[in-house]
């Protein structure tokens, strides 16, 4: 299932991103609406239906759906996850197999230390539940290709595999934006297995709501229960388009 996010402000451009969810199989939605404040639109091949929905009043909606449409809601946007041949959600046991899985963060937009940064993000990211129930720590010197990174604010064109670098003492320029923060996220073994980018707004801590909904996105989108580029996935018979 494709997972299409349309934000309109009339303030400014509209805006279009899209959000690869881990699995459609099996899944369904059943949204209260409320008089505000987003609007989906869920097309299942002709057919499209809209609702309206609230952050906080998503019912009886898959995990992964839910957090990627409250992520949506309060402004953060994603592209599309990418994903290389041998990626695999089990590869995060090999990963974790000396003590956890190595985060490397940079360029945090805490307001603190990227150490500290680091210790801080650790203690709010999680897997999801399909995956194995992997811990986290801060990469060590002496640690292998596995790992997981967070670049903040890197130039516009960092790719994925720059990222990973990273785990490996290179260095990408900090070139923060004066309304928002992006990042580049990304699985890695030497090269990255998986990697999004995402945008959010200005954040005041590690507790902002708006910080926690974006690793939440992150984990999601980086460790999905298949590989989906090993799936046919049709002609995007399932599409979901939110409005705010």
């Amino acid at each position: 299932m494709l997972l299409s996010g349309r934000y309109v402000n009339a303030r400014g451009p509209l805006r279009r991103e899209e959000f690869l969810l881990p699995s459609a199989e099996n899944t369904s939605l059943q949204l209260v609406p409320p008089p505000e404040e987003c609007q989906i639109q869920i097309r299942l091949g002709n057919r499209e239906q809209q609702a309206m929905i609230k952050p906080s009043r998503l019912a009886f909606a898959g995990l992964a759906i839910t957090a990627i449409l409250l992520a949506a809601c309060q402004g953060t946007t994603s592209s599309r996850g990418t994903y290389a041949p041998g990626y695999q959600v089990s590869d995060l046991s090999l990963a974790a197999r000396n003590n956890g899985v190595p985060l490397t963060l940079t360029g945090n937009p805490l307001g603190m230390s990227d150490a500290e940064a680091t210790v801080a993000t650790i203690e709010r990211f999680s897997v999801p539940g399909w995956a194995p129930q992997v811990s986290f720590r801060p990469r060590e010197a002496q640690d292998g290709g596995y790992g997981v990174v967070l670049i903040f604010d890197p130039p516009a064109d960092t790719t994925p595999l720059q990222a990973c670098g990273v785990q490996f003492g290179r260095t990408l320029e900090h070139a923060p934006q004066r309304d928002g923060h992006r990042v580049v996220a990304a699985f890695c073994n030497g090269g990255p297995m998986s990697s999004m980018r995402a945008s959010f707004g200005p954040v005041t801590g590690p507790d902002d709501p708006a910080y926690r909904d974006l690793l939440s996105q992150i984990s999601l989108t980086l460790f999905p229960a298949y590989n989906p580029e090993m799936r046919d996935r049709g002609d995007d018979s399932g599409t979901i388009t939110l409005s705010r």
